[in-house]
């Protein structure tokens, strides 16, 4: 859908669901590239200059990969209100590696917004111009898209909460550090963000919480301290791996407790009732896994919480004489607080009861302080074969019917 040439910027709540009245008026300053890929040419913009805090930056149809914006040259970069990408396509570089894509300080806002079939990237350093003020900073990616932060986040103390919207996929990718002073956190309140870089979620004060409807995945690496948690609600899915979405692929997602924090900033994992571990397998004895790890000198805890009624989502093919590593919970000041799945699936068929699964949880020994991790695994036994698949301290056991496809 494009965007007029001036419209409103609506503001989104923590669970995505509810907007809220109108923040600010903006003007469109669509970037057109007539002459050249350089952010300060005039004639490249529509309004006759780059833009500025009352813009912003909007990207239709793609041009030439040779005209597409280049924000180095000089200044701060490319300020504005935000960026509306109305159509796949695009990439925003920076050439010389030292400019950052800013955002004005408007609270409540869509400060990215990426629509169209296809990928949209941000290949620059993103930070915002808020001088320490309280701001909403909300990423909207419509059906069908997804949009790549190729570049790390300069975010201060100031930015209070950051919140994931639409059903599209935000891709924090491989070579990118999401780094941010967020007070209230980072919240997926639809669609699927996949970290395949680094999440330094130890900066943040309270939780990275998934929704209703939302999915947290990839094959990158998480920090986790200082009073902080990662919260999987109710409808919300946590998949480590590439998740069904951009380049899917079976993968770690490793979780490490910050040290240097407080001494009561513990770390803790939650699934909550409602809420689903997807995991996916490979015939050759290959899974997504999720690993935690508590290594460190202070006294810091780390827990992973498992509510009753969580689901088990398995998807693939099965190897029935191999032993599949799903979660892994161990070291010092690790503590296992879990419950039993409430369901467990293989490749969109719920089992009742679990017929072709069989979950057990193995306790690891005791840490230094008393208390210890755990070892989740699913084995799969039929006459004549077994197959097991552990979770670092669950272990699920399940009829093997030879490799079977998913």
């Amino acid at each position: 859908m494009k965007l007029s040439s001036i419209h409103i910027l609506f503001g989104v709540g923590l669970i995505g669901c509810i907007w809220a009245p109108s923040v600010v008026a903006q003007t469109d300053n669509e970037w057109l590239g007539n002459t050249s890929a350089a952010r300060g040419t005039g004639s490249n913009w529509s309004l006759g200059a780059q833009p500025n805090t009352g813009n912003l930056a909007v990207f239709n149809n793609p041009v030439d990969s040779a005209f597409q914006l280049d924000i180095a040259g000089g200044g701060p970069g490319l300020v504005s209100a935000g960026v509306v990408f109305n159509e796949a396509g695009w990439v925003i570089s920076d050439s010389v590696g030292s400019d950052t894509v800013i955002f004005g300080a408007v609270n409540n806002a869509t400060v990215i917004s990426s629509s169209g079939v296809g990928v949209n990237e941000i290949a620059a350093t993103l930070g915002a111009n808020n001088s320490g003020a309280t701001s909403n900073y909300n990423i909207f990616t419509g059906a069908g898209n997804t949009l790549v932060l190729s570049g790390d986040t300069a975010f201060d103390s100031g930015d209070t909460a950051f919140t994931k919207t639409g059903s599209g996929t935000l891709v924090i990718a491989p070579d990118a550090n999401f780094a941010a002073g967020l007070a209230d956190g980072f919240t997926v309140a639809n669609g699927t963000v996949l970290v395949n870089g680094t999440f330094d979620a130890s900066l943040f004060n309270y939780a990275v919480t998934v929704g209703n409807g939302g999915t947290l995945g990839g094959t990158g690496s998480s920090s986790i301290g200082n009073q902080f948690a990662y919260d999987i609600e109710s409808g919300g899915v946590f998949s480590p791996g590439g998740g069904g979405a951009f380049g899917d692929s079976i993968g770690s997602f490793d979780i490490a407790r910050s040290s240097g924090g407080p001494a009561s900033g513990d770390g803790v994992f939650t699934f909550e009732s409602g809420s689903t571990f997807r995991v996916d397998l490979d015939d050759l004895g290959n899974s997504d896994t999720l690993t935690f790890d508590a290594a460190g000198t202070d006294a810091q805890e780390l827990t992973l919480v498992i509510e009753s009624g969580v689901d088990l989502d398995l998807w693939g093919t099965v190897d029935t004489s191999a032993t599949y590593d799903l979660i892994t919970l161990a070291g010092p000041e690790t503590i296992y607080d879990g419950s039993a799945f409430g369901t467990v699936s293989f490749n969109g068929e719920v089992l009742t009861p679990f017929d072709d699964f069989v979950v057990t949880y193995t306790p690891i020994a005791e840490t230094d302080i008393g208390v210890g991790g755990v070892q989740i695994q699913v084995l799969v036994p039929e006459p004549g074969a077994m197959v097991l698949v552990s979770l670092g301290g669950l272990v699920l056991v399940g009829r093997g019917r030879g490799a079977r496809e998913g």
